[in-house]
């Protein structure tokens, strides 16, 4: 099917995006490690070529319940959601809500931890979102989305407007307007080829995540690393050059540090850090430091804010791949509650209660008092929720072997 076939309004008049009532509830999938797996859950769960994802683990149920429940309210049921053990997402799928979801055994070498999941959660969005590439060549254009996260109208009028319908991967910003400084909350894959430049940013997060969990592959970054071996040797950089506690560099949203940093690497075309590096390090010589490793003036986003241009850049990595693009989405568009100064609508601003945007990410309402009290100030946490955590809550406890799952869980 053409473009023009796909987002055509649909015979009862509702917008070609619209699924809610076309698509079953409650689907249940396997691993998504299976290849398999993968392409059941896309031929159940995708419409006219989308798939809205996002992930979850028992502890954030509730999150991930609000959100699914916010999608369907604006006519979204093409939705997936990837858990860590089946048992939640059977648990999903059995509620009153009948959520879909499939789940995965990946673990990342060297980085596996039961008593710290939140590690393989982050990452899993960014190991699968490949894989789906590569399963349906591409034909599928992917929205994921944190759990923090919840829909006051659809995206899809925006994603397809004139403004960015022409790029690959498209963001909202966390800082200024930099390829290096987006968050990754709000993420949308369209028309992305299987193994292209926009792939290859979620392949190499994975890779550099890899590299500062698995023993063996660290020691490349820290004392003697090769890593370090050309600009060590050049006097541009000097040690000591240490991991952070337990072995590993610590830093809060290192998943989001890690991915700006890989999209600015693919922005300047070359190898660059500036949000995480693998160790510690001394600079010796800035300018040569910055010639190698800085992304200060060729991640910088293309456009005007002062005009509203669309603000992008074109992809550089792999060389060898075709051209793809990366954008930021506007204002009305996806707004944070602490905003950039790029245009964004600020929730904290008080804009929220008389134009809020079509997805609210709820990023620093921490400070307001906690991002459930916000949402539920605004009238955006669904009392449905409770129904599902109970159900998951009730699930934990009929299987004994899940007992410290029920103590993980937030309470009704």
């Amino acid at each position: 099917q053409s473009d023009a076939e796909l987002h055509a309004d649909q015979s009862d008049g509702k917008p070609w995006w619209w699924s809610a009532g076309r698509l079953d509830r409650g689907f249940e999938g396997g691993d998504l490690e299976d290849d398999r797996e993968v392409s059941r859950a896309v031929a159940a769960r995708s419409w006219r070529r989308e798939l809205v994802m996002t992930y979850a683990n028992e502890v954030g149920t509730a999150w991930v319940t609000n959100l699914l429940l916010s999608l369907r309210e604006v006519g979204i049921e093409h939705t997936l959601a990837v858990t860590l053990r089946p048992q939640h997402c059977s648990a999903l799928a059995t509620s009153t809500a009948r959520l879909s979801c499939a789940w995965s055994s990946w673990q990342m070498r060297g980085c596996a931890d039961a008593n710290n999941p939140t590690r393989t959660l982050w990452f899993v969005r960014h190991h699968i979102l490949p894989r789906l590439l590569a399963t349906t060549r591409g034909t599928v254009n992917v929205l994921l989305l944190d759990g923090d996260v919840t829909a006051q109208a659809s995206p899809y009028p925006l994603l397809k407007g004139d403004g960015l319908r022409a790029h690959n991967l498209v963001y909202h910003l966390d800082h200024a307007a930099r390829c290096d400084a987006v968050n990754i909350g709000f993420a949308y894959c369209q028309k992305c080829a299987a193994g292209g430049r926009a792939s290859w940013v979620f392949d190499e997060t994975v890779r550099r995540e890899a590299a500062v969990c698995d023993g063996a592959a660290a020691a490349a970054v820290v004392d003697n690393g090769s890593f370090w071996a050309e600009s060590d040797g050049a006097g541009i950089t000097a040690g000591p050059h240490r991991r952070g506690p337990n072995g590993r560099p610590w830093t809060t949203a290192k998943d989001q540090k890690i991915m700006s940093d890989v999209l600015g690497s693919s922005c300047c075309g070359k190898e660059s850090y500036a949000r995480h590096w693998p160790a510690s390090f001394t600079v010796v010589d800035r300018a040569r430091f910055d010639a190698k490793f800085s992304m200060k003036s060729c991640a910088t986003l293309k456009g005007s804010r002062q005009k509203r241009d669309v603000r992008w850049r074109e992809l550089l990595l792999p060389a060898t791949a075709a051209a793809e693009s990366v954008a930021v989405a506007p204002s009305g568009l996806v707004d944070s509650w602490h905003g950039t100064g790029e245009g964004e609508l600020a929730g904290w601003g008080g804009g929220w209660l008389t134009k809020p945007p079509a997805i609210a990410h709820m990023v620093g309402a921490q400070a307001a008092g906690g991002k459930l009290e916000v949402m539920n100030a605004l009238g955006w946490w669904r009392y449905e929720v409770e129904e599902v955590v109970a159900h998951v809550r009730m699930k934990a406890e009929v299987a004994m072997a899940d007992r410290a799952v029920v103590g993980a869980l937030p309470p009704q």
